[in-house]
């Protein structure tokens, strides 16, 4: 199915004509402290209404409306990921919407791994398979990606069945497109507090908002971060390239999914 956007009229409005002749307008009014909203439920007609919303000034209790459009999709995904995609409103969504895509993208590696899919590194050019994947993230969704051990290396070690490996999901919509790089925070992952290191003490201690974790997970922490200590732990990012309805999504040949170094 075809994603269209309409204005609350019915009429439509076409990639190529009017809608894009009103950006100029709408980033000048975004620059002025305008802000989108995006209604958290569809419409009987399965549509979704996004909305531009005056900046409120004095003692304002209702939001004052400039303009609403509708999006019509198959559901919220593909609605999120068309505004994102196209640039609407000059992507003044892509901050929200992102996150989305990349809880989207963790998803998909997990379950890849899961799976026991064989991996090639780009770093060795070994293909590994995975297990005891696991997540530690925080209440608002940050923290370490994925962490896990190697089951198989092919060829033979090194690195060694069984070392750790610690991993940053980075996602993108568009199969021939490059998924985004590494946060200034994330440039440094290993020791001498590091961002692994960080993030797997804050979840083994339960602080900044790191919800409490069971024996097994505290004693896989605990086994991690001295594999850290032993310079047995690896550091790769992997990259995940999704379609429009947030597939695994490969053409041009490029990798849906692929492991990088960490950089």
């Amino acid at each position: 199915m075809a994603v269209t956007i309409k204005k609350l009229d019915g009429s439509t409005v076409k990639p190529s004509g009017a809608h894009f002749k009103r950006l100029g307008m709408i980033r000048a009014n975004l620059r002025k402290g305008y802000q989108v909203e995006y209604a958290p439920y569809p419409n009987e007609n399965g549509s979704w209404l996004v909305r531009l919303v005056r900046p409120r000034r004095g003692v304002v209790s209702n939001a004052q409306v400039d303009s609403y459009f509708q999006i019509v999709a198959k559901n919220q995904d593909e609605a999120e990921a068309f505004i994102l995609k196209n640039e609407l409103w000059g992507g003044a969504l892509a901050e929200r919407i992102a996150a989305r895509i990349g809880k989207r993208g963790e998803v998909h590696a997990i379950n890849q791994m899961n799976a026991g899919t064989r991996m090639v590194d780009s770093v060795t050019g070994k293909g590994m398979t995975f297990r005891n994947i696991k997540q530690y993230q925080n209440r608002s969704d940050n923290g370490l990606d994925m962490l896990a051990q190697i089951r198989t290396v092919d060829p033979p070690p090194p690195p060694s069945a069984g070392d750790f490996v610690a991993f940053e999901v980075k996602s993108t919509l568009g199969a021939l497109d490059n998924p985004p790089g590494l946060s200034r925070a994330q440039k440094n992952p290993g020791r001498n507090n590091g961002f692994v290191e960080t993030r797997l003490k804050r979840a083994l201690e339960g602080s900044g908002s790191y919800p409490a974790l069971s024996d097994a997970d505290l004693d896989f922490i605990e086994d991690a971060l001295s594999a850290l200590e032993d310079s047995a732990m690896h550091f790769r990012k992997i990259g995940i390239r999704m379609d429009h309805s947030g597939a695994l999504a490969s053409t041009g040949g490029k990798p849906a999914m692929e492991m990088t170094a960490w950089q």
